[in-house]
């Protein structure tokens, strides 16, 4: 019996930063108000997610 299912792979540890934590870190960035953008942002991580919040501010919004 064959299947014909159809599987993707999404390789994460691909990104810039080597884990998913750089699409909700730019998701969130990308969210702020104008005032809000205006602010200073910080990670209390110097992690994953603090990582991919640094190369997030560095892209086009």
């Amino acid at each position: 019996m064959r299947s014909s299912s159809h599987s993707e792979l999404k390789p994460e540890n691909l990104q810039a930063t080597e884990s998913f934590k750089l699409r909700g870190a730019y998701n969130r960035l990308a969210s702020l108000s104008d005032e809000e953008r205006r602010l200073k942002v910080v990670a209390h991580s110097s992690g994953d997610r603090g990582k991919a919040l640094t190369y997030a501010g560095r892209l086009p919004m």
